[in-house]
């Protein structure tokens, strides 16, 4: 025992005069809840270069979009961090529950399938803490038999992927046995399920009956006897349990105990590493403050936009149409291409309206670009635009591509609505990867305003949702001709604002000008200019205080420029 303490000691002056670094041949990983890095990301980089983090266990928000997690997984790629896909609950520890099990790796799943290799998760890790369920105290077994078979369906979701499956589990499972089994130690069973499992051994102390090391032999001995690494799992939260935490003694101590770890348990073949719980606290301790919004000079100032759906006005009207955004105090262009002309045939008219402070996003669409047969049309879209961008001087960018895909106008929507709805959703992903690849574009596009029913296939959340969650940003085409009451704007777009809120998206919303000789309530036509101003107005005071709304397009500029007074 002197002799260890001795050891210790020793080793522990070494770490804090040279500075602790984990060994390169074993892993050293961080917790990030999802709160966090949807805010804080290049924080979340910044404290795991600092920590030499090697791994990171991000939680899952599946809500976010594709193009979220496909930017920071490449960053982190970068760095040389794998990151997985972490999730969990006490609740996924019932049979009630499984498919939320299922889920998440079936989400995972079609996630990786969809991106570049470079922003794929590495693998999943599974959190139940089915131990803090009430059921556990009133039936263990029961819960134990459940947990059991939510985790082997796990392992069977994901049999047919490349990912690894990995788990989180507390250091005292080794004290109960596996239902089904001849007195199998439930730690062993859990073990045996996972490519990785991290034994949480929440203590401050290596040493001892109750230190670290105590507490996890009974788990290395196992893992190294059935051929699967551990990593050792400790916290920084403030848990009001000094004995279990780092909180109150620091990183710096907290490092300097994993290093003495390694040097201890290295000797068991099943010793991968180490983790830690979380960012957060490790954010705290670093004083890493939150990012904040990045301000352009003119700060979130609302989109007060059109639309140009003939391209040739980009060439031949310039003058005119800047003309008329400076009369409308227009701000936000979406502008359809001709694909056949020249760079240099929009590049002065960006660079134009840059100058006078109007942002361009380039625009493309038509009802059969839902079809996965007409997918080349898109790739043709995105490939012009980046290859404009890169041709072109700073002031000349377009800022976004928007698509406007109306598929339910064809009578494939009618006659399979579930299969046009599926293609154009694997459309609408390829888009967004394509556009976002390699470049700073925004991916936005147009939403009717009644997808409020109407489910995404294979998504799980409905379709407007979906949309919103994996756009930059949306525009909902509420076309009313009165902004309050049933049936208004507001009234038609309340659950696309709603969705736009709880994702932290931003939302516009579209209103028509254009003549509609059979339903005259969706267009400002025959009341006019004066009229929409006044409406749109009152719309803009009413969502004010709305997180991401940031203001109205009309469409069209054409309807526009002849519009009643």
């Amino acid at each position: 025992m002197r002799k260890s303490f001795y050891l210790f000691l020793l080793t522990g002056v070494v770490f804090i005069l040279l500075g602790f670094k984990h060994s390169p041949d074993t892993d050293h990983a961080m917790y990030v809840h999802k709160e966090q890095l949807a805010s804080e990301g290049d924080q979340v980089l910044k404290a795991a270069k600092d920590q030499q983090v090697t791994v990171l266990y991000v939680e899952l928000d599946q809500t976010k979009s594709d193009s979220f997690y496909q930017s920071f997984i490449r960053q982190a790629s970068e760095e040389g961090i794998a990151v997985y896909a972490w999730g969990g609950n006490p609740s996924w520890g019932l049979t009630t529950h499984q498919d939320m099990v299922t889920e998440f790796a079936q989400w995972v799943k079609s996630y990786n399938s969809q991106s570049e290799k470079n922003s794929k998760f590495k693998g999943v890790n599974i959190d139940i803490k089915a131990y803090h369920l009430p059921e556990w105290d009133a039936d263990q077994e029961r819960v134990l038999k459940e947990w059991k078979e939510n985790v082997k369906a796990l392992t069977e979701e994901t049999s047919d992927s490349e990912l690894d499956v990995t788990a989180t589990i507390p250091f005292w499972l080794d004290a109960l046995v596996t239902p089904g089994t001849d007195g199998q130690p439930f730690h062993e069973w859990m073990i045996r399920q996972f490519d990785q499992t991290t034994i949480l051994a929440f203590r401050e102390t290596l040493e001892g009956d109750n230190g670290i090391m105590s507490l996890i032999e009974t788990e290395l001995a196992t893992a190294d006897e059935i051929g699967r690494p551990l990593l050792i799992g400790v916290t920084l939260e403030d848990t009001g349990l000094d004995y279990v935490s780092f909180a109150e003694e620091g990183i710096a101590d907290m490092n300097m105990h994993l290093g003495v770890l390694e040097e201890h348990a290295g000797d068991y073949s099943s010793y991968s590493g180490t983790a830690f719980q979380s960012y957060q606290h490790v954010k705290d301790q670093l004083n890493l403050d939150p990012e904040e919004p990045i301000e352009s000079e003119e700060g979130h100032e609302t989109v007060r936009g059109t639309y140009i759906w003939e391209a040739e006005r980009l060439i031949q009207e310039e003058d005119e149409i800047l003309a008329f955004a400076k009369e409308q105090n227009i701000n936000f262009i979406y502008a359809r291409l001709d694909l056949r002309e020249s760079f240099s045939s929009y590049s002065g008219f960006v660079q134009k309206a840059e100058e006078a402070g109007i942002e361009v996003h380039a625009m493309g669409g038509h009802p059969t670009w839902a079809k996965e047969s007409e997918r080349f049309r898109i790739k043709r879209l995105t490939d012009y635009v980046k290859a404009y961008n890169q041709n072109v001087s700073e002031t000349s960018k377009f800022q976004g591509i928007h698509l406007d895909i109306e598929p339910y106008v064809l009578d494939e929507w009618d006659q399979d609505k579930k299969d046009l709805l599926a293609q154009w959703i694997r459309n609408l992903e390829f888009y967004v990867e394509e556009t976002r690849r390699d470049s700073n574009l925004e991916a936005s596009m147009d939403l009717a305003m009644w997808f409020d029913e109407e489910p995404a296939p294979g998504k799980g959340i409905p379709f407007n949702r979906w949309v919103i969650r994996t756009m930059d940003h949306t525009s909902v085409m509420a076309f009313r001709d009165f902004t309050e009451g049933a049936g208004g704007i507001m009234y038609m777009a309340e659950e696309e604002l709603q969705h736009a809120a709880e994702l932290n998206k931003e939302i516009l919303l579209s209103v028509e000008m254009k003549e509609n000789p059979y339903v005259n309530h969706i267009s400002f036509y025959e009341e006019g200019a004066a009229y929409m101003e006044q409406e749109i107005d009152q719309l803009n005071s009413k969502l004010s205080d709305h997180p991401t709304y940031n203001g109205t397009l009309v469409h069209s500029y054409k309807y526009w420029t002849t519009a009643k007074p």
